[in-house]
């Protein structure tokens, strides 16, 4: 017990005594500082290390002293040995370390640091009579002080936060006695200090909040300054600024503008919050008459309302609301979607086993929902490359594998009923699939949709993943539709344009010959063939076209019903239009 105020002890046994000495330390620096007001001189000569009489000294340490033994204990002073002495001393000069803490802390105290520095200063009057159980005292001292001063200090903080936190004033409203007595600390005046009451004979007051990087602030300050000397009978204008006194000193002087001007306006600034500069305030009589831009602050304007006592103003509306760190529309924030003209977007995988295009030829809503980033590709250049739609080989890869892999899905092991498959497949969905929105307030043809979308794709494959995206002629080994020399001339009967199969043949009707070959190419692609697909038969009006198989299985089956009309499909290196991805990095 007897090193029950010495560190190093168990914390469970000292901890609320820690945090009482916290309150302690208030109440007695308090009473310190009461005792101490009328020898101030003295506790300052006594602080810088000068020399005092023995009587002083004697004095101030007994009035200590009987301080402590109030608080502390009325015990007499026990018999001291060395090792008492020694614990004293520790816990003296623990507690005034956390006395000088402490205040140094207290910012709204202007003279914390003083009389903590004092009470340093003095740790040898420390001495606390410490008996057989030296803490019980302190504890029940310390809950009657921590109920006390819980009490004032909630007070306190309360009343603190409502003198700081005014409510925003509105037009119409009557401007309350706080704010006619509020200091505005002002850069031009010999007084340093005005206050609205000092112009309350005035028919009007304007209060202007500015800065001294605003343009339109500046052109408004210019006109000001020329209004001031024409309407100083009725009008004062009052400039606002929240940078500092010597910046805007500084800049009036240089402009050799004269309007008496503020400077650091956050507590003014809480009666009127704004958004925007030039932001003016028009107090007329006892209540504000309106808040402009700028614009409105004429002479015209201003003598209208003088001599009237009413002009129409355009009041200044400045949406507070706004978090201008979240996104816009995002849970109402700015506005609802009705005010939306045009939004694109990317975003991860929707949390569902879904997926799809929904996209209409009068577009002004484009959506691609937990896709790949190939399939994304090859849609955004459908007007490029007419047969790519949904095929990687018209994908020319200049990157890693793995990088290839995460917009592909190529290597991607399915799903297969397998726990840990399972889980590796629905992992590499949600880091790798995803969805795109383009939202226009009107409709556009689906090309100049594409075009949007290529261009944010572009960009995201850039910033995301590190890849460029260019379309390029490169040397492919393709399939090509060609005419042979048995061809005959094709034409068309007329009548519906389709292409279907039926009692085992593919019939084309009234169709041009790019159907034959985007069917031709989705069939292949099905059966895994690497090779893109391309007609270079020359034909461009439809034809009425009857192949005797009711579906595609290899080349040679196709070209067995082709040559009917002396056409074949032949594997070619030619030079090919492809979507080229190259990693910036890639080697």
């Amino acid at each position: 017990m007897k090193n029950f105020y010495k560190p190093g002890l168990r914390m469970s046994i000292i901890r609320l005594h820690l945090y009482l000495i916290k309150f302690l330390a208030d109440i007695l620096i308090f009473i310190i500082s009461f005792i101490g007001k009328g020898d101030d001189n003295t506790n300052s000569d006594f602080s810088k290390g000068n020399s005092k009489t023995s009587s002083s000294r004697a004095n101030k340490k007994s009035r200590i002293l009987m301080l402590s033994g109030i608080l502390f204990s009325k015990r007499a002073v026990k018999k001291k040995n060395d090792q008492q002495q020694e614990e004293q001393d520790s816990y003296g000069q623990y507690l005034s370390n956390k006395i000088y803490e402490h205040q140094l802390s207290l910012a709204n105290r202007e003279k914390g640091i003083k009389i903590a520095e004092d009470i340093k200063s003095k740790r040898g009057a420390l001495r606390f009579s410490k008996g057989y159980f030296p803490y019980a005292q302190d504890l029940l001292c310390g809950f009657a002080l921590l109920f006390i001063f819980s009490f004032l200090n909630f007070s306190s903080y309360a009343q603190a936060r409502e003198a700081t936190e005014p409510e925003a004033l509105q037009v119409g409203d009557t401007v309350p006695q706080d704010l006619w007595e509020l200091p505005i600390h002002v850069v031009n005046d010999n007084s340093k200090n005005v206050r609205l009451r000092d112009f309350r004979d005035k028919k009007i007051i304007i209060l202007d909040f500015w800065a001294t990087w605003c343009g339109p602030c500046i052109n408004s300050l210019y006109k000001l300054d020329s209004l001031q000397p024409a309407f100083s009978k009725d009008v004062q204008f009052i400039p606002i600024s929240n940078e500092s006194a010597e910046k805007v000193k500084t800049f009036l002087d240089t402009r050799k503008i004269g309007l008496l001007s503020g400077h650091g306006n956050s507590d003014i600034s809480k009666y009127f919050p704004y958004r925007s500069i030039p932001h003016q305030v028009w107090i007329v009589g006892e209540k504000i008459f309106a808040t402009t831009d700028g614009i409105n602050t004429t002479g015209e304007n201003l003598g209208e309302l003088i001599s009237t006592g009413h002009v129409q103003l355009r009041n200044k509306v400045d949406n507070m609301s706004v978090d201008l760190q979240q996104p816009l529309l995002i849970g109402g924030n700015g506005g609802t979607a009705e005010r939306l003209v045009y939004r694109s977007l990317f975003m991860k995988r929707i949390q569902a086993d879904i997926g799809g295009i929904s996209f209409d030829r009068g577009a002004n809503n484009v959506l691609m929902y937990n896709v790949t980033l190939a399939m994304m590709l090859t849609r955004s250049f459908l007007y490029d490359l007419p047969l790519a739609l949904r095929k990687e080989n018209r994908i020319v890869f200049e990157c890693s594998d793995s990088l290839m892999n995460t917009i592909t899905a190529r290597n991607l092991k399915r799903s297969s009923g397998n726990y840990q498959d399972d889980v590796a497949y629905h992992n590499w969905m949600d880091s790798n699939l995803y969805c795109y929105n383009l939202i226009l307030n009107r409709k556009i043809p689906q090309r100049d949709a594409l075009e949007i979308m290529k261009s944010d794709l572009k960009n995201f494959l850039l910033l995301e993943k590190g890849i460029e995206v260019k379309l390029e002629k490169r040397v492919t080994r393709t399939y090509v539709l060609q005419k042979m020399d048995s061809y005959k001339n094709l034409t068309t009967a007329g009548g519906r344009s389709s292409l279907e199969a039926s009692n085992g043949e593919i019939f084309l009707i009234n169709n041009y010959m790019s159907a034959l070959v985007s069917s031709v190419s989705n069939a292949l692609d099905r059966k895994g063939d690497p090779y893109p697909v391309t007609d270079e038969t020359g034909i461009k009006h439809k034809i009425d076209l009857r192949l005797a198989i009711s579906r595609i299985e290899n080349i040679d089956q196709l070209n067995g019903a082709l040559k009917r009309y002396g056409l074949e499909l032949v594997l070619k290196d030619i030079p090919m239009e492809m979507i080229v991805l190259k990693e910036k990095n890639y080697n």
